[in-house]
């Protein structure tokens, strides 16, 4: 999927996951930096019904770039920002480091249709 305000934006379905076995198409994706998105990759976000979005950058990648928010259009509500340092800001890293394999995992499923949201 070629964004034009994220580079590297990709789906992961295919690449093996949980014991081995592949993940589904259209559930799992990866990107750089998603606050340059234009009002086209807003909508290709928007079809993919995207739901949770994860920074996995470490404090010296984030430094580089200024806390944004975003909303991506509704789609996405999200706050870009570097953690901290400090262990209250750890412990939540942590505790979203090791929440996102249950979202991953157990991806809610929409009560008015049979997709899912796919985090990023």
């Amino acid at each position: 999927m070629n964004l034009l305000g994220a580079t590297n934006f990709r789906d992961l379905g295919g690449y093996a996951g949980r014991d081995g076995r592949p993940l589904r198409w259209r559930r799992l994706f990866r990107s750089d930096h998603l606050a340059a998105l234009t009002p086209q990759d807003v909508a290709v976000l928007s079809s993919l019904g995207l739901g949770r979005a994860y920074d996995l950058r470490g404090e010296a990648e984030s430094a580089a770039l200024q806390a944004v928010e975003t909303d991506y259009g509704g789609v996405l509500p999200y706050l870009e920002k570097a953690l901290g340092v400090g262990p209250k800001e750890r412990g939540r890293w942590a505790a979203l480091y090791l929440q996102a394999p249950n979202d991953i995992w157990a991806v809610p499923r929409s009560n008015s249709s049979n997709r899912v949201s796919a985090p990023i």
